[in-house]
């Protein structure tokens, strides 16, 4: 119990890392002398926002489906 709480902490404070850098380089992007860089930037940026919401929106989907679940399975006993 503890070490899936200690693990989402971790992996949830380096998904809004992700999200953090891909935001910044979408919305305030560095202008780079060669120019490859730039559009590399704005090219893989929304990449990095998609990947680094995908683990917590499924994880907390997961969650209320199983709490739903349970919930449904104490509301009827056999």
């Amino acid at each position: 119990m503890l070490k899936g709480i200690l693990l989402r902490i971790i992996i949830y404070s380096l998904c809004a890392y992700i999200f953090h850098i891909s935001w910044k380089m979408t919305f305030e992007p560095t202008r780079y002398e060669n120019a490859i860089y730039s559009t590399k930037a704005l090219f893989y940026s929304p990449f990095g926002l998609i990947a680094s919401l995908v683990y917590p929106i499924t994880d907390i989907i997961i969650l209320v489906r199983d709490l739903l679940k349970s919930k449904n399975n104490n509301d009827n006993p056999k």
